[in-house]
């Protein structure tokens, strides 16, 4: 490996760390409801994204919702969890991050409602999908958590 190639690398795994450290405290404050310092810290994350990765409407709902925000009154939580797609088209979710084609946001029914879910957005970045998972935490005012199938391997 030439040494201009090692310093690539070197950086690029720099950067990777610092969006997705970043991504992380927004979602802990977005979460923990600190809504002003999650804010800052979103604005910093999309720093590192290109103007055509905003967070308008047809990021944030491109799944179930036709484009258009839930009530989330409806909901008691969000989740984050990785899927594919088979031949046919059909979405299986609970995939580990590692064989995962794409992640969804969901949002959660209390298990007093029936504890389903419903698909809120399908994200092909991982770095971007926590960037709009903690935006839509800091609309709907629900907790977001990172579902642990992504961990597994």
């Amino acid at each position: 490996m030439s040494s201009n190639q090692a310093t690539i690398e070197a950086v690029n795994a720099r950067v990777g760390a610092n969006i997705f450290g970043r991504a992380e405290t927004f979602l802990r404050k977005a979460t923990a409801g600190d809504d002003a310092a999650a804010r800052a810290e979103l604005v910093s994350l999309l720093s590192f994204f290109p103007p055509s990765a905003t967070l308008n409407d047809g990021v944030l709902f491109n799944c179930c919702t036709a484009h258009a925000e839930p009530v989330w009154t409806e909901f008691a939580g969000l989740e984050i969890a990785g899927c594919i797609a088979d031949d046919d088209g059909a979405t299986s979710g609970l995939q580990s991050a590692y064989e995962a084609q794409f992640f969804t946001v969901y949002a959660r029914r209390s298990e007093a409602d029936g504890g389903d879910c419903e698909a809120i957005t399908d994200i092909y970045d991982a770095t971007l999908m926590l960037a709009v998972a903690g935006e839509l935490a800091l609309r709907s005012g629900l907790p977001c958590i990172v579902h642990p199938s992504l961990s597994a391997r």
